[in-house]
């Protein structure tokens, strides 16, 4: 129906590792990218991003890959990343990365800091539940990617706030995705 109507989708790899994360790992933030740079899980990894693309890269309406959600960002994704470029070179990929911004004072946020981390391969930066001040020193640094906030209002019971400044944000930036 997406194709028919003319809706777009990012499709993405069902990859998802922060309840393991918080339940097996040393300490929740502190250790997001357990899975993510664990080799152990790097077929896995790379098989979920296979069977995310192969079936769905005819489909019109899909206008973008992104490679799970909510799982860091490490070597197995920098493999599923290169991986999936050979799959479907010709629409743009995003890692949908609880943690993914760059930010001028904090650098990476919860990235291995130990390893250069290879972005080569995304188009896009993405994150949750950015603040406003991360927002804009992404921007203020001098970006060479655009930004798509996948999850930036959340709420259970009262409204969420907070959206007018985002939406600002959004439309003063023409670097948003």
């Amino acid at each position: 129906l997406c194709d028919e109507y003319g809706f777009y989708v990012m499709n993405e790899a069902d990859i998802e590792t922060h309840g393991v994360v918080e339940l097996y790992g040393a300490g929740y933030l502190d250790n997001y990218n357990m899975i993510a740079d664990d080799k152990t899980y790097e077929n896995a990894i790379v098989d979920r991003i296979d069977s995310s693309i192969v079936p769905f890269k005819n489909r019109s309406c899909i206008f973008m890959w992104s490679l799970g959600n909510e799982s860091g960002f490490g070597i197995n994704f920098e493999s599923g990343a290169k991986h999936a470029r050979k799959l479907d070179s010709s629409r743009p990929f995003v890692a949908m990365a609880f943690l993914l911004l760059i930010t001028a004072s904090k650098g990476m946020a919860k990235l291995n800091k130990e390893r250069k981390n290879d972005f080569s391969n995304l188009d896009v930066i993405s994150r949750m539940y950015p603040s406003i001040d991360e927002i804009k020193d992404y921007f203020e640094k001098g970006i060479d990617k655009p930004l798509i906030l996948c999850e930036y209002a959340h709420a259970m019971g009262n409204g969420p706030g907070g959206l007018n400044e985002y939406d600002e944000l959004i439309q003063n930036h023409d670097e948003f995705a």
